[in-house]
C-alpha cells in the first residue's frame, strides 16, 4: 500500500518537506482503503498496544492520538487548493475537457452551513442533505472535490432511447394481455372452468408480477370471471418520461458537442464507486434546468 503511494507520488503531492501531518494523512488514506472505519478506530489501530497493522511502524508515527488525526485533517483542508492545483497542472491543459459529477449523503448533526433539504440518494427525505462534487480529467482521474448545499440538474431527452422504451413497454403490455386472455378463456370454458376469486386472483397475480405491468391495467376479478382494460392515463404519464437523462455540465447547449456527451456518459463507469453507478447522462434535446 505505502509502496503504491510512493510510486504515485502522493507523499510529495501532500508536502515536499517532511512534517508530522504528512505521514498521518498517508496513514489515514491507507487505513481508509484497507479497513474503512472511524477516526477513533483508526487511531487505536495505529497505537502500539492496539495495533492492527504495521502502518505506524513503517511511517514511524509512534503512538497516535485521535486529536492528532483531526488536526491533520484541518491541515489537509488548508492544503487542498495547493494539492488540487498540482493535480490540475499535471493532468489538465487549458481548454481541455473535464468531468464533474455530484453525490450526496444525509446529515445527522444539528448545525452546518452546508446541509439543506433536497433530493436524497439514500432515500432519507426526513434528513437534510450535504452534496459533494468530484472533478476529474477526461480519463476519470480525480482532480478536486467540493462540498456544497443544494443540487443543480440539467434534464435532457434522447429520442432514440424514448422510442426503444416505448417499443419495449408495448411488448410487455401485449405479452401481459396475451396471458390474461388465456385466464379469461379458462374461466369461461365449459369443462372444469377456473372459478373462485382467490384462485383466479393467484393466476392473474403471476402474470402481473412476471411482466411488472400492474400499474398499467385496471383489473376486475369475481368468483367466475376476470376482465381487464389498459389504464391509458398511466401509460401516457410514464411515456412522457421516456428517454430522459440527467447531466451536470458547465458547457452551454449551443456549444455542446459529441465529445462532451460521450465523455459524460463514460464518467459513470470511470467513477462508479463515487457516484453509485447506474446513472447515465446524455444530452440531446429538450433541455431545461431544475433546481432541487
Amino acid at each position: 500500500m505505502l509502496g503504491t503511494k510512493k510510486k504515485l507520488g502522493i507523499e510529495k503531492l501532500l508536502a515536499h518537506r517532511p512534517c508530522r501531518e504528512r505521514p498521518l494523512v498517508l496513514a489515514m488514506i491507507a487505513d481508509r482503503v484497507l479497513s474503512p472505519r472511524s477516526k477513533f478506530s483508526c487511531s487505536d489501530g495505529l497505537c502500539a498496544a492496539t495495533a492492527q497493522n504495521t502502518l505506524a511502524e513503517e511511517l514511524q508515527l509512534g503512538d497516535v492520538d485521535v486529536h492528532e488525526l483531526y488536526k491533520a485533517l484541518d491541515w489537509l483542508l488548508e492544503a487542498q487548493l495547493r494539492i488540487e492545483s498540482k493535480l490540475a497542472k499535471k493532468h489538465i491543459d487549458d481548454g481541455s475537457l473535464v468531468l464533474f459529477d455530484v453525490s450526496s449523503s444525509y446529515y445527522e448533526g444539528q448545525e452546518s452551513s452546508l446541509h439543506k433539504r433536497g433530493y436524497s440518494r439514500d432515500h432519507r427525505k426526513d434528513r437534510p442533505q450535504i452534496v459533494y462534487g468530484l472533478l476529474c480529467d477526461k480519463d476519470g482521474r480525480p482532480i478536486g472535490v467540493e462540498v456544497f448545499p443544494g443540487e443543480r440538474l440539467v434534464v435532457c431527452r434522447n429520442p432514440l432511447l424514448a422510442d426503444e422504451r416505448a417499443r419495449k413497454r408495448e411488448e410487455l403490455l401485449q405479452a401481459t394481455e396475451t396471458k390474461l386472455n388465456v385466464i379469461v378463456m379458462v374461466t369461461q370454458r365449459e369443462k372444469k372452468p377456473l372459478h373462485g376469486q382467490d384462485k383466479i386472483g393467484v393466476r392473474v397475480g403471476r402474470v402481473i408480477d412476471k411482466y411488472k405491468m400492474s400499474k398499467h391495467f385496471e383489473l376486475t376479478i369475481t368468483d367466475d370471471s376476470v376482465s381487464y382494460s389498459r389504464r391509458q392515463d398511466h401509460i401516457v404519464a410514464e411515456s412522457s418520461l421516456d428517454g430522459l437523462y440527467v447531466i451536470r455540465t458547465s458547457v452551454k447547449a449551443d456549444v455542446m458537442d459529441g465529445d462532451t456527451v460521450r465523455s459524460g456518459r463514460s464518467f459513470d463507469s470511470k467513477n462508479d464507486p463515487f457516484i453509485g453507478g447506474g446513472r447515465s447522462r446524455l444530452l440531446c434535446d429538450d433541455q431545461r434546468e431544475d433546481q432541487f
